[in-house]
């Protein structure tokens, strides 16, 4: 359970969050700013956007979900998110920055007129609503199990800070909150938890002696269910509005490429991670209730005091396609 130190920590890392939309404010002077950053971030920065976004509330949630129910199979999640963004890398980023656009309905319209721009951002304004529907329901969830708020205030509360710093702030805010969530993510989820998760239940040995042998077969998940991901996530990296968002915030070609490359296989390791941490909880706690509380059972007990509250506020950021929950 968590303490008055872990609250604490909540609550200021909120205010954190606003703060910085707030401060961003500052580099936002024109649109081209507001929209993509300036295209000023280098690749350390874009490297941290881009692998922030695609593993986000949703695909941690999910893939711990998936691994808890059916083993290293879930690893299809997230891998299909990496194998995305590295294809994405490979064979359009570099020439999507050359475009100096901002915005995917932009380029449409100059290749395809006025009428194709004005369908394009219908369908666009509909895709964004419901992707940013199943990521405020990501950030209720957590919230929900971790601070005991109502699933829908907390969905509200969540939601209503998203907002604001991005409102304020523009693609700036969002790219300097990302950053925050990438360290975050990298030295909670990728690194401690897998390390605290696997001592707790006295190491790997322990979790293949316990966890049914159907647990670590890479197709466990069923074709069907590799396939969905594959096809899901994959279409929506190349041609999504909010990753193409992403890539025109590069400082040039090159790091949209490289960057974009490199967060794929970050993707990847991460999925690898969410894995071990929901086998840990198979082992510790096999009968949940609901398999999607996974994830915040891990973190809650596992991790020390002190850090388990940081880390399970992970999914503030931009909503992404990928962001769903399956089986």
């Amino acid at each position: 359970m968590l303490n008055t130190i872990d609250y604490t920590i909540i609550i200021l890392y909120f205010i954190a969050m606003i703060a910085i939309g707030f401060f961003s404010v500052k580099f936002a002077k024109t649109e081209e700013d507001f929209l993509v950053a300036g295209r000023r971030l280098n690749f350390p920065m874009f490297f941290g956007c881009m692998a922030a976004m695609a593993v986000g509330g949703g695909s941690t949630i999910g893939s711990t979900k998936l691994a808890y129910k059916f083993g290293v199979s879930g690893i299809w999640y997230d891998g299909s998110l990496g194998i995305g963004l590295i294809l994405l890398g490979v064979l359009i980023s570099s020439k999507l920055s050359k475009l100096k656009a901002l915005s995917i309905n932009e380029v449409i319209g100059d290749n395809y007129g006025k009428a194709a721009r004005a369908y394009g951002a219908v369908l666009t304004f509909i895709y964004t609503m419901m992707l940013s529907v199943v990521q405020v329901i990501s950030m209720g969830v957590i919230l929900s199990g971790v601070l005991g708020w109502s699933t829908n205030f907390s969905m509200l509360f969540g939601g209503g800070i998203v907002i604001i710093y991005t409102f304020v702030g523009g693609m700036w805010s969002v790219s300097l909150t990302d950053i925050v969530q990438f360290v975050i993510k990298t030295l909670g989820v990728l690194l401690l938890a897998p390390i605290f998760a696997l001592h707790s239940v006295g190491g790997w040995g322990n979790v293949v002696a316990k966890i049914p042998s159907t647990h670590f077969s890479i197709t466990g998940i069923g074709w069907d269910g590799i396939i969905m991901y594959l096809l899901m996530f994959i279409p929506g990296l190349v041609i999504g509005q909010d990753i193409w968002q992403r890539v025109f915030t590069a400082r040039s070609d090159k790091i949209a490429r490289v960057g974009s490359i490199s967060a794929g296989v970050y993707s990847i390791l991460f999925g690898a991670a969410t894995i071990v941490l929901g086998l840990c909880v198979l082992v510790m706690f096999p009968g949940l209730k609901d398999p999607q509380d996974a994830f915040v059972t891990g973190v809650t007990n596992f991790l020390p005091v002190g850090t388990r509250d940081l880390f399970l506020q992970q999914p503030w950021q931009q909503p992404c396609p990928w962001q769903v929950e399956q089986y």
